[in-house]
């Protein structure tokens, strides 16, 4: 009996191992190796850190290859780790005969110190390519006292905003203040320096020269965080601002700006 029901699965397994044979044939007959899925039309888009020739030699797609012989998603991913200062890919294929691939470029959000290193808005460190330094030139730079910010490429920010405790930390806290004034029209606050060296208090420099302090413990929040630059951006464009070289924004015990010739 045994030996029966022994004999009657691997007969099972034979037919099922024959059936994905033949599926297998069926599928490269139907699909993989049929002309009527060869590319023909390849529409490529990209920005400045890779040129489409770049992308098709990256990619390996080229008019002729099949549709079914590739996967997209591997695609858009092994062109997400080879190049950092590419923040998105989306590849789609359009039956019978198209494939578009859309390449979008990493925008910095500010440099990190005099390096060419830059960090985008979500903590990601990359190197500027030379031909977006003038684009990107009015970027703010963010540094540390006399110390230089040592981030190797490719390294995402782990310091969570907040009171700030480390160097990640605060670079984080600056991104999300930056990300704030961007994504707010009303608040005007072009700043060109922040120094994150300050145990008390954040030093920023705008466009006028003018320095804008923050204490660091208040910005323990997001509602904080807009609070406090729209409260700068409002003092630095209000009337009492002549002949002044700086504010000082503190939000405890209430929220104030002092203003003072310099600090």
């Amino acid at each position: 009996m045994r030996l029966r029901g022994s004999s009657s699965v691997a007969a099972v397994v034979v037919l099922i191992l024959a059936v994905l044979a033949i599926w297998g044939v069926l599928w490269a007959l139907m699909f993989e190796r049929n002309p009527q899925y060869a590319i023909r039309t390849l529409n490529i888009r990209t920005g400045v850190a890779k040129s489409p020739e770049e992308i098709r030699a990256l990619t390996g797609l080229r008019e002729g290859r099949n549709l079914f012989s590739f996967s997209a998603a591997k695609l858009r991913e092994d062109l997400l780790l080879s190049t950092l200062n590419i923040s998105e890919v989306e590849i789609s294929k359009r039956l019978p005969d198209t494939v578009e691939i859309v390449v979008r470029d990493r925008i910095p959000a500010a440099k990190l110190g005099d390096s060419s290193l830059v960090v985008d808005r979500d903590g990601l460190v990359f190197t500027m390519l030379p031909q977006d330094r003038e684009r990107y030139h009015a970027l703010p730079v963010i540094e540390d006292g006399a110390r230089r910010i040592d981030l190797p490429p490719g390294r995402r920010l782990e310091g969570v905003p907040g009171t700030p405790t480390t160097t990640e930390g605060r670079i984080m806290r600056v991104l999300e203040m930056l990300t704030t004034t961007r994504d707010n029209p009303e608040i005007r606050l072009p700043v060109l320096y922040i120094d994150i060296s300050g145990e008390i208090f954040l030093r920023m420099q705008d466009a006028e020269g003018r320095e804008i302090k923050f204490v660091w413990e208040e910005l323990d929040s997001p509602d904080t965080v807009r609070q406090a630059i729209q409260m700068a951006s409002d003092a630095l464009r209000g009337p009492y601002m002549r002949g002044r070289r700086g504010i000082l924004v503190q939000l405890v015990p209430t929220p104030r700006v002092t203003l003072g010739t310099g600090f």
